[in-house]
């Protein structure tokens, strides 16, 4: 690319002249096989394949029962019109791909409906289970430019990357609590518990809970679904083998699972709220005696006294003050197991459950009890009793299955912005159903949305769901309903027929806005009338679900489906400055963190780019430190203090590192990209540093396949997970030390920097110096006695 091209890019200007968008759909066997129209999933821009098994039987699932996904982006450049390059689906994608091609097996924990195919790929599916996979259509929104530009290339990787932001930052996935809350609305428990937490007045159990199990609690309100689903996870924490809830990555989705199992279906709902009850207000005598706010503590006290339950003892009787003294003075003994900051570590949980068992099982033997196997709950097999796991397998035939619950999926409609206000306030819209969040009042991303429109970018599919009663329930859609109902000044009829409005109502558009920069801070009423007109002609594509077609569905389960999106890519993330920042600097980062992943790496499983993220917070942090190395200057940048429970952390600011990869974008910026550039090729000799020291514990030159293992006793680390703070002191302290010293001195450089480790682990602030002072200090005088001896 040469300068006269980059300067030719006006992106509003591209978008306005030469971008196309149209929507279609194929079926997946098109999508598959077809030899005429390649379909490159991984571009550059891409993240990696993220998906675990569950998430991707999940989504095939949904696939199966007929459910609307979202659409695939897809760009088709110029160079090669046989050529489709996926902007946004790649996990999608790919995973029709893996399945049609059995490259994995549908997981039990990923099928909420369609049982019967557990375990089976598809390979193994029956015939007419495999034709309805091939056959459904996947909707796709395809793009492509329009007429020649003296810098195609450059022109289309910017309108790929303005997509893709678009597309992955725009609208905002649902939290896991959200989700727990919708999934849960028809829970009979949980209408239990909300009678609980709606009475009036508070009963006295629940405001003990809550400073029990929320006493560190952030400024945010604590809502009544927090509260419920930890105590859900209580719950079945007595059918969950330590040993698996300290190390399962899928924590979460374990604890629906037997909750289901265990409680969602239980007959005696009231005894077990009643036995909860009591097992509260027995840990809040301990609450009071410890003077800890660690949930933690009280989540293994809580494992504990179920435990002894289940072993015929009455634990009011066993929990007595002289018990309850005992136990605080043990846990203050071993304090650090309970609120260190590798609490969280599998090898501490499970070494705390077993400390709290041996507790447990003295106290029982000092009051003549018969002591118990806690063996059995701390390592075993995670399995239902065989009576309740047949229960649980359903035998209806999978073929009669699927067609009892596959919906009837109907087409997209087509509707004008103005056709679809007009609809809402004329017929009863329900925008917020029981299963929905609350409407955010996010003005950027509610301006994004507008300004997409403006554009002409589309939009994803909005799903109506139409009672036979006549209401259009909104199943998915409602914050970009109300982004344009309030920017609008729109209202719509409610389901009370009432007339309602968005918080947002008559909301400007935000200052900083993206492109459309002369928009920022107006109105709808002060936009020209070309530019209302195309807002009002805007064409939105609506599915309508008819329920009195479709008599088993759920519009709950297709809120989950369309918003519980497994691992979105974040803003001001390596995965997002991947996709848009400029090229020459992402693709120089990912080489270096290629060159040398075989032994350091944050993360050894890097699928989330989290390696990567970390070498761009130091190409940061020696940008910052400039050509004299001036560590007044970096601390600028850096917040450095010790965080509870008494550990130093050191944080940086995302947002500016994203702000800070944008000023290297574009032909007048070519002075800003040369320096980050440079500061890369610091990054590398910080690791070379990092090499020389580490190879100073090797026995014997040629001994390179434990480089990972002496990296780590560099580091301080003794199990097998690595934390960012070690990496963040190394490079403070090798930033003074020039290359030709450490190759000198490499030995006793590598036995001071694991000395400083020691000596730094906290921090104590006095009266006139700070945490990020003091470290500072220490750095400074590590750079003198290493410089000067």
């Amino acid at each position: 690319m040469t300068g006269s091209q980059a300067q030719t890019i006006d992106l509003r200007d591209a978008l306005n002249k030469h971008l196309n968008a149209r929507s279609l759909s194929k079926s997946i066997s098109t999508l598959l096989q077809s030899k005429r129209k390649a379909i490159d999933y991984a571009p550059y821009y891409q993240r990696n394949y993220v998906w675990d098994n569950d998430k991707a039987t999940f989504f095939i699932e949904s696939i199966l029962l007929g459910i609307e996904i979202p659409p695939l982006i897809m760009f088709i450049p110029a160079s090669n019109k046989t050529k489709y390059e996926v902007i946004d689906g790649r996990q999608r994608f790919e995973t029709l791909k893996r399945f049609f091609e059995s490259d994995f097996k549908l997981s039990k924990k990923g099928l909420r409906s369609l049982s019967a195919l557990k375990g089976l790929n598809f390979q193994s599916l029956e015939p007419e289970i495999q034709r309805v996979f091939l056959d459904t259509t996947i909707r796709i929104i395809e793009f492509s430019t329009l007429g020649e530009h003296p810098a195609q290339d450059e022109l289309e990787d910017r309108i790929k990357k303005e997509i893709f932001w678009r597309y992955n930052s725009g609208i905002t996935p649902l939290k896991t609590l959200e989700v727990q809350q919708a999934q849960h609305l028809e829970d009979n428990f949980t209408k239990i518990l909300d009678a609980e937490f709606l009475a009036n007045p508070i009963p006295e159990w629940i405001e003990q809970f809550k400073a029990i199990f929320f006493a560190k609690h952030s400024p945010n309100p604590l809502t009544n679904a927090e509260c419920q689903a930890k105590i859900r996870e209580l719950l079945v924490l007595e059918h969950f083998p330590i040993n698996i809830y300290a190390t399962t990555s899928s924590r979460r989705e374990t604890v629906e699972w037997l909750y289901e199992l265990y409680i969602e279906n239980a007959e005696n709902q009231d005894q077990i709220l009643l036995g909860f009850q009591q097992k509260i207000g027995l840990i809040y005598q301990l609450f009071k005696v410890l003077n800890e706010k660690e949930w933690i503590i009280y989540q293994g006290v809580y494992w504990a006294l179920v435990i002894l339950e289940q072993n015929n003892i009455d634990v009011g009787l066993f929990f007595d003050k002289n018990t309850i003294r005992n136990l605080a003075a043990v846990i203050h003994k071993n304090i650090s197991i309970f609120t260190g900051d590798k609490r969280g570590f599998s090898k501490i949980t499970n070494q705390r459950f077993q400390y709290l068992a041996d507790f447990v099982n003295m106290e029982l033997n000092n009051k003549c009890f018969e002591t118990i196997e806690f063996a059995l709950y701390l390592n075993r097999r995670l399995k239902a009793d065989e009576d309740e796991q047949q229960a649980t397998i359903k035998t209806i035939d999978a073929i009669n299955e699927l067609e009892t619950m596959r919906l009837n999926r109907p087409d997209a409609v087509t509707k004008t912005i103005e056709d679809l206000t007009e609809d809402m306030g004329r017929n009863t819209f329900l925008i917020r159903p029981a299963y929905q969040r609350q409407e955010v009042i996010n003005i950027k991303k509610a301006s994004g949305i507008i300004e997409s429109m403006l554009l002409g970018i589309p939009l994803p599919t909005i799903f109506i769901c139409r009672r036979d009663n006549g209401i259009c329930e909104v199943v998915d859609g409602q914050q970009r309903l109300l982004s344009i109902l309030g920017f609008l000044g729109k209202s719509y009829k409610n389901n009370k027929n009432q007339e309602a409005w968005s918080i947002k109502n008559h909301y400007k558009l935000f200052k900083n806005i993206t492109i459309l920069k002369e928009l920022g801070g107006k109105k709808y009423d002060e936009l020209s009338d070309d530019l209302q007109g195309r807002i009002l002609d805007f064409e939105l594509s609506v599915v309508y679900i008819d329920e009195k077609l479709n008599k088993h569905f759920d519009p709950i389960d297709l809120f989950i489906r369309l918003n519980n999106k497994p691992y979105p890519v974040k803003d001001h993330s390596f995965e997002m400055w991947n996709s848009y920042s400029e090229r020459s600097i992402i693709e120089k980062i990912k080489t270096i963190t290629k060159t040398y992943e075989s032994w350091f790496y944050y993360r050894k499983d890097n699928k989330r780019m989290d390696n990567e993220e970390l070498l761009t917070l130091f190409v940061y942090l020696s940008f910052k430190s400039c050509k004299n190395k001036s560590i007044d200057t970096v601390f600028e940048t850096i917040d450095i203090y010790n965080s509870a429970p008494r550990s130093l952390t050191f944080r940086l600011s995302k947002l500016k590192i994203t702000d800070w990869l944008s000023s290297a974008e574009g032909q007048k910026n070519t002075t800003n990209r040369e320096e980050i550039l440079n500061s890369i090729n610091d990054v590398e000799l910080f690791i070379q540093k990092v090499a020389v020291l580490t190879r100073t514990f090797q026995k014997s030159a040629d001994d390179k396949d434990d480089l990972p293992e002496l990296f780590n006793r560099l580091l301080g680390v003794k199990g097998k997970v690595r934390l960012q703070k070690p990496f963040y002191v190394l490079w403070f302290l090798l930033l003074g030390v020039d290359k030709l010293i450490i190759d000198e001195k490499a030995a006793l450089i590598a036995k001071e920097v694991m000395v400083f480790f020691d000596n730094n682990q906290s921090l104590q602030r006095d009266e006139t110096l700070t945490v990020k002072d003091i470290f500072k200090n220490n750095v400074d005088a590590f750079w003198t006695k290493i410089n000067t001896n």
